[in-house]
């Protein structure tokens, strides 16, 4: 829209790990691998470091802002077609099969949707670039320590080498079949073919396992990390966008930094980062407002209130034209 303002920035940002850290890169044996970034330090010497790669944060906002904006919107489960959730999601692709999208509709997409602009996608023959540029996620370490921001330089972390907040996690898969609520639910084929395994069990010198011990490789509670999110020529309602994804996204606060899940194995208690934000959007940032009644309620009672409420508004009001546009793109 002409004369409207645009907004630019960077988001920086420094994370303390409260729980342990796994970033896979993939398994050997039982092991899950740690993800890490070949480097070169300044002295020619080349090392490896444990990292959480941008694309991981990315998802994140992108997670948090399509969940955002499908709650405000009200729009109910089962109502979504495959190409169209993979597109919201995992900014769809590029399919030489498909249809060619037109522009005037993706303008109007993008204007409807303003997250979808801030993280960009892809549909039929048409490329909508990202807005965000996030960077990938270092550890506090010596061996970062040529890159580290100036906020960090004179931290102790900085005189371990990533080794050192190096660990391992390990968990067991039980067979469940052993329990007998577990073994009653089986089909009468499936119990007389368990109970025949036991019996050409008996008498071995050697049992078959019936658990299976796997482990992870995790850096440690407490390690620091650092990076940013850069984003560029966002409209006030993409901004608003952008910072409903954030909101979405968190899980809570530890004291006053926000907490977000990086990184795998959430749900066995891995991945809570607290963060401390610098930069824009840094005061304005906060976990979302939920009541009964509307799901995500307008903000109140911070400097980017109404914003936000508008943005609520602008999703509310707009909610069928987006579907719409969606189901027709894909």
């Amino acid at each position: 829209m002409k004369g409207e303002n645009r907004f630019g920035g960077t988001l920086t940002f420094v994370a303390t790990a409260l729980d342990p850290i796994h970033h896979g890169a993939g398994v050997e044996g039982n092991t899950q691998l740690l993800r890490t970034q070949d480097i070169v330090l300044e002295d020619g010497t080349p090392a490896r470091v444990p990292f959480i790669s941008g694309n991981s944060l990315k998802h994140l906002v992108r997670d948090g802002g399509v969940r955002y904006a499908l709650e405000v919107m009200g729009v109910p489960a089962g109502s979504l077609s495959k190409a169209v959730v993979d597109l919201l999601f995992s900014g769809g692709a590029l399919t030489k099969s498909g249809s060619a999208v037109n522009l005037s509709q993706a303008r109007e997409l993008a204007e409807k949707f303003p997250i979808i602009a801030v993280c960009g996608y892809a549909a039929g023959n048409f490329m909508q670039a990202s807005k965000i540029r996030v960077g990938h996620i270092h550890l506090v370490c010596s061996e970062n320590r040529w890159r580290l921001p100036e906020v960090l330089s004179e931290s102790p972390q900085t005189a371990k080498r990533a080794a050192a907040f190096r660990g391992e996690e390990f968990g067991t898969r039980h067979e469940s079949t052993n329990i007998q609520q577990v073994f009653k639910l089986l089909t009468p084929g499936e119990q007389s073919h368990q109970l025949e395994n036991k019996e050409g069990r008996k008498g071995k010198k050697k049992k078959e396992s019936q658990q299976m011990i796997y482990d992870f490789e995790v850096v440690l509670p407490g390690s620091r990390w650092f990076g940013d999110i850069i984003f560029d020529d966002l409209t006030e309602m993409e901004l608003a966008a952008m910072r409903s994804a954030m909101e979405r996204a968190c899980i809570g606060k530890h004291g006053d930094d926000l907490v977000f899940h990086l990184g795998a194995k959430s749900s066995v208690g891995m991945g809570r980062m607290a963060f401390t934000f610098d930069g824009g959007l840094r005061e304005s940032l906060s976990p979302p407002t939920y009541s009964p009644e509307e799901g995500i309620a307008p903000h109140k009672g911070d400097k980017d209130s109404d914003v936000m409420a508008a943005y609520v508004e602008h999703l509310r009001t707009h909610s069928e034209d987006i579907v719409k546009i969606l189901s027709e793109v894909v």
